[in-house]
């Protein structure tokens, strides 16, 4: 009898034991109500990072976008640093004939003339240089011309710094780009946002009529 007791008492533990398991750390699967499927339901959803996009785009312009899935976008990031080092270079060039130029001009060796390759086939430099033609320059036109191949100098230096200036604002473009459209990954636009754009008439009041366009967003 005491046996039959015992025997009932550790069965009705082990059904409470079994029945607390699925309580326990590991053991979820026991319960249907918590199985896998249900589980990752609670789970948190995976958000885009912002934060990823900016530094891959800081890393390498281009990579915040790939990121974002905005694949079309990176042939325009490299066109538009390819440009802006095109003009840097062109400026560079620029600034470095004149400034050889402008020295050239204002010594007084008949070999260094670099400033004739700049100027154009209607420049008569018989008028201008005191050195390869001392007797027929004109001292005015002489002063003119310094003060162009400066001008000019001084121009190029100024486009050669804006270029800089632009390729580093282009670059945080690029990050500011791939920030927005990570922030904006998970955005649902939905298909009931509609924008219909179509003629418009508004009358004015004196019998006429005035002919626009009229933008409709539908929500």
């Amino acid at each position: 009898m005491n046996r039959l007791l015992f025997k009932g008492f550790y069965i009705v533990c082990f059904c409470i034991v079994l029945q607390a398991l699925p309580a326990l750390p590991g053991r979820a699967q026991l319960n249907p109500e918590r199985s896998p499927a249900a589980l990752s339901d609670t789970l948190p959803e995976r958000t885009h990072s912002p934060r990823k996009a900016v530094i891959y785009s800081a890393v390498l312009p281009g990579l915040g976008q790939a990121y974002n899935r905005k694949y079309w976008k990176i042939p325009i990031v490299y066109a538009g640093f390819g440009t802006l080092v095109y003009f840097v270079g062109y400026n560079n060039s620029r600034l470095k004939a004149y400034t050889q130029g402008y020295l050239d001009f204002t010594d007084t060796i008949p070999g260094t003339n670099s400033y004739l390759d700049l100027i154009g086939p209607n420049l008569d430099p018989s008028i201008f240089d005191p050195v390869l033609y001392p007797e027929t320059a004109i001292p005015s036109i002489t002063e003119s011309f310094k003060n162009l191949l400066k001008n000019n100098r001084e121009y190029f230096r100024r486009n050669r710094d804006l270029s800089y200036i632009g390729i580093a604002a282009w670059y945080m473009l690029t990050m500011i780009d791939a920030s927005v459209d990570a922030h904006l990954f998970n955005f649902d636009v939905g298909e009931d946002l509609v924008l219909k754009i179509e003629p418009s008439w508004q009358p004015t009041g004196y019998g006429m009529q005035i002919t626009g366009i009229r933008c409709i967003l539908q929500f």
